[in-house]
């Protein structure tokens, strides 16, 4: 078996394909949710998950783990980025009060 070492990008953090293929090896739970394509209620499982623990969505991936791929186009990260309410967050994605400043309680 080759160990594919490709790097990709989720939110502020990278994972490889190999960690990605792991996850989805794992399932869905509490913290990880497979979308097989972007629809504009995807906000609903982001809030889900911000009112919890935090978690995972994987796009372009169907609920019974097959991979479906979804193509990341210019159209579909603007409407990614519109989800999150500009200036709220950190470089990090962690939530600002209203005076601006970091809630996480990370240093």
């Amino acid at each position: 078996m080759v160990k594919d070492n490709r790097k990709t990008s989720f939110g502020n953090s990278r994972m490889t394909v190999e960690q990605v293929k792991l996850l989805i090896h794992e399932g869905e739970g509490l913290t990880l949710e497979f979308k097989e394509r972007y629809t504009p209620r995807i906000d609903e499982d982001i809030v889900a998950f911000a009112n919890a623990r935090g978690g995972t969505l994987l796009l372009g991936v169907r609920d019974d783990g097959s991979i479906t791929g979804e193509s990341l186009t210019n159209d579909l990260k603007a409407k990614i980025n519109s989800l999150a309410p500009q200036g709220r967050t950190d470089r990090h994605g962690h939530p600002k009060d209203e005076g601006g400043n970091d809630r996480s309680g990370s240093p």
